[in-house]
């Protein structure tokens, strides 16, 4: 399902098939005619949401099975090693 809303249809939510699809379907959000406003502020400055020191070291794990070793994949993983972590918790993750 594709969901998409315009500020210029006030409260007017449009769902598809899939994006762009032929049959759609029109529907009011909420009750009320106020224009709905969507919030200024980046929830992320750094456009990274941090991800649990537990999970980090789970996928650091998986390092040592990386087989093709190359200049873009290298850098992909430094990007993801370096992404920032915060202190949740994931009970998901395997301690071996």
């Amino acid at each position: 399902m594709h969901f998409s809303y315009s500020n210029d249809e006030e409260c007017i939510v449009t769902a598809r098939d899939f994006i762009d699809g032929l049959i759609k379907h029109e529907f009011r959000l909420g009750t009320s005619t106020a224009v709905r406003t969507f919030p200024e502020v980046v929830a992320y400055p750094n456009s990274k949401v941090p991800i649990s020191a537990k999970k980090m070291v789970s996928i650091r794990k998986f390092e040592k099975f990386i087989v093709e070793k190359g200049e873009e994949i290298e850098n992909f993983y430094r990007e993801i090693f370096g992404w920032p972590t915060g202190g949740g918790t994931d009970d998901d993750v395997d301690e071996n």
